[in-house]
């Protein structure tokens, strides 16, 4: 029984998609990251990258899942963390969405000014986002910073684990009283 219970949980794990971009090698600024801007950081003391945000960018670094693809009619569970340096009254937002070839099926924004911790050099943003399959279905999910006053923002040690999201929370919630009206 043990070596059921491990060998589900480790089927459930190996299917979790771990990206992490430090913004330091190459390697890692490929798929499914996008909108890199990557510059050293002068206010480093040792040779840092960090992706920047500014005046010529109104939009800042993010990932897309082809969630058609990589999850095809199952839930998904993004968790997204990362470090950033920004005024206490930035503007910008975290945009997430999900878009299919023909129309949106879901926009929000979270106004990055939540995260910023006013007693730290660095701020940090961790978002755990769950998606149900009947918006994935056929979609790309996306999240990424919109700067729309164009203010100069600084991004560093991003990281994206993504996986299939088996909690049933997206499903109606379904009483006694409502079955006795079932008729198979």
């Amino acid at each position: 029984m043990i070596l059921f219970w491990a060998a589900l949980l480790a089927s459930i794990a190996a299917k979790a998609q771990t990206y992490t971009n430090d913004f330091e090698n190459l390697p890692e600024w490929n798929a499914p990251w996008f909108n890199l801007h990557i510059v050293a950081d002068s206010n480093a003391t040792t040779e840092n990258h960090v992706c920047l945000c500014d005046t010529l960018h109104e939009y800042g670094f993010g990932f897309g899942i082809n969630a058609y693809k990589e999850f095809p009619n199952q839930n998904v569970n993004c968790k997204f963390d990362f470090r950033f340096k920004a005024d206490a009254n930035t503007q910008a937002d975290i945009v997430v969405s999900i878009d299919d070839t023909v129309r949106n099926h879901y926009w929000t924004a979270y106004p990055l000014a939540d995260y910023v911790n006013d007693t730290a050099e660095w701020s940090q943003v961790q978002l755990d986002l769950n998606f149900p399959a009947n918006y994935t279905q056929g979609s790309e999910i996306k999240v990424y910073i919109w700067n729309k006053n164009q203010e100069r923002l600084i991004f560093d040690d991003a990281q994206l684990v993504v996986r299939e999201d088996y909690s049933n929370n997206y499903l109606p919630f379904v009483t006694l009283d409502s079955m006795s009206h079932y008729t198979p």
